[in-house]
């Protein structure tokens, strides 16, 4: 059976690493705005900072532990939805 949390971030960022062993991230931005970049290359994302649209949820899986993904919502709010 699967671990599943749910927080939200609020004017704040945050790193996902191999440690927090997250397989699953979902994640909605909720207002104002936010960001989200690799900093190391996660399947087909870029290490570039993605930007979230409001009520539009985004989903990144993989087959190890994400690891190294940023969820910048220094100006925003974000809920983050994972599976360990």
């Amino acid at each position: 059976m699967s671990n599943i949390g749910t927080t939200i971030l609020t004017n704040d960022s945050t790193t996902i690493n191999a440690a927090n062993g997250i397989l699953a991230l979902s994640m909605v931005l909720l207002s104002g705005s936010a960001t989200f970049s690799a900093n190391l290359p996660i399947g087909h994302l870029t290490t570039y900072p993605i930007s979230l649209v409001i009520n539009e949820p985004v989903t990144i899986i993989d087959n190890t532990a994400i690891d190294g993904l940023t969820i910048d919502a220094t100006a925003g709010e974000v809920k983050i939805m994972v599976r360990q």
